[in-house]
């Protein structure tokens, strides 16, 4: 994987604007070279805005062109040392800003239009704890184990 040094990070981060910054973590683990900004919510609770580019798929093809997309989802605190996000948040794809290559001076941009209003507006809370409740017994939709008989028919 390439490396990045401090001073090119501390570079990036001076072009950002409303709090972005260059997201360490998606390069480590990923080797992507994102902007992200966190909202603290609560001790529980933040959300997490990262840009980003994807290549422009037209009828499974690829077009040769980079778009810039916004990310923006909600994490919640999961034990002591662990976030969990449901499902992959919201997204909004810049088609205005399309580009041949992934310039990061695209991202650090966009960054001046992207406010904390914009940000809490497109966090959607995806939590439906509907499927945990109705596995349980007492739901009435799981009711009874169903299973084979040793003749080939449906036993209750």
């Amino acid at each position: 994987m390439a490396s990045i040094s401090i001073a090119s990070i501390k570079k990036i981060k001076s072009s950002c604007s409303n709090g972005f910054q260059f997201d360490i973590q998606d390069y480590r683990q990923r080797g992507d070279k994102n902007l992200s900004k966190t909202i603290h919510l609560d001790d529980n609770r933040l959300i997490k805005a990262t840009l980003y580019f994807q290549d422009e798929i037209i009828e499974y093809r690829n077009t040769g062109q980079r778009i810039p997309i916004l990310n923006v989802s909600i994490w919640t605190k999961s034990g002591e040392f662990m976030m969990w996000s449901y499902g992959l948040g919201r997204f909004h794809h810049y088609m205005d800003k399309k580009c041949l290559r992934r310039n990061m001076t695209v991202l650090q941009e966009l960054t001046k239009e992207i406010s904390d209003d914009l940000i809490k507006s497109m966090a959607v809370d995806n939590r439906d704890e509907s499927i945990f409740n109705a596995l349980k017994p007492s739901s009435g939709v799981i009711h009874h184990e169903v299973g084979i008989g040793k003749d080939g028919t449906m036993i209750k």
